[in-house]
C-alpha cells in the first residue's frame, strides 16, 4: 500500500483499530472498498469524491483501492471517510508535483519523519537520529537516492522503537511495526526515482497511459 492511517470502530460495546490502507495505481478510475465494509462505507467514495472536488482539486482517474484491516470484522458508519480521504490526497500529492518539486516535497517529507520520535524515550539519540536524517533530507533535493536510504534508516529506527522504545503513536503498540513496512516500500519507491502511477505503468509496459476518452 502507498499509504496508511489509522481509524477505529466499535463492535458491539468494544473498540477497536481500524488500519485503512490506501493503494493508488494507473487505471480507468475504478474506486474498490475492501474488508467487510456496509454499504454507508461503500457509498464514501462518493462523498469523498465530492469532498475532494469542493476542495478545488482535481480527482484523479486512476485506480484506488481502499482496505479495512482487520478485513474479519465489518465496517459501517461515515468514520472512515476522512483517513480514507487523507490517504487518497497523500498517495496522490506526490504524482501532482512536477518535478523538482515532486523531489523537494519528499526531501521535506523524511525530514518531517525525522522528527517524529524526538519524545520516543531513547534519549539523546532522538536527536542525534533527527540530525541525520536532516542532513539526509538536504541532500535528498538533490537526489532520491539519499531520501530513500533517510526511509530505510527510518525503517530500522521504526523497528528498534517497537522492540525498545515508544511507538511512533503510544497508545498503539504496534504502530511503530505498521509503520516499518510503510517505509520501506516509500524507500523503495524513492530509489526507483519516484514516479507516478503512470510514470511506473509506462516503465513496465512500455506505453504511455492516456486520459479516458482519448483513443
Amino acid at each position: 500500500m502507498l499509504f496508511k492511517a489509522l481509524s477505529a470502530a466499535v463492535y458491539g460495546i468494544d473498540a477497536y483499530l481500524v488500519e485503512v490502507e490506501v493503494d493508488v495505481s494507473a487505471g480507468l478510475g475504478n474506486f474498490l472498498t475492501v474488508g467487510l465494509p456496509y454499504m454507508a462505507v461503500r457509498e464514501s467514495k462518493e462523498r469523498i469524491k465530492a469532498a475532494i472536488k469542493n476542495c478545488g482539486l482535481d480527482y484523479p482517474f486512476q485506480n484506488i483501492t481502499v482496505n479495512l484491516a482487520p478485513a474479519d470484522i465489518k465496517k459501517e458508519g461515515s468514520g472512515f471517510d476522512l483517513p480514507m480521504a487523507i490517504g487518497i490526497l497523500y498517495a496522490l500529492l506526490t504524482s501532482l508535483f512536477r518535478e523538482p518539486n515532486r523531489q523537494n516535497f519528499n526531501a521535506i517529507m523524511i525530514a518531517g519523519a525525522g522528527a517524529a520520535y524526538l519524545n520516543g524515550g531513547l534519549g539523546v539519540w532522538e536527536f542525534a537520529f533527527a540530525a541525520v536524517i536532516t542532513v539526509l533530507a538536504y541532500h535528498g533535493l538533490k537526489s532520491y537516492r539519499w531520501i530513500g536510504i533517510g526511509w530505510v534508516l527510518h525503517t530500522l529506527w521504526d523497528v528498534t522503537h517497537h522492540l525498545f522504545g515508544t511507538p511512533i503513536v503510544p497508545f498503539v503498540p504496534n504502530s511503530s511495526a505498521g509503520c516499518a513496512i510503510c517505509d520501506i516500500v516509500i524507500a523503495l519507491w524513492c530509489f526507483a526515482g519516484a514516479p507516478s502511477p503512470s510514470e511506473l505503468q509506462t516503465r513496465l509496459t512500455g506505453r504511455a497511459v492516456r486520459p479516458r476518452g482519448v483513443p
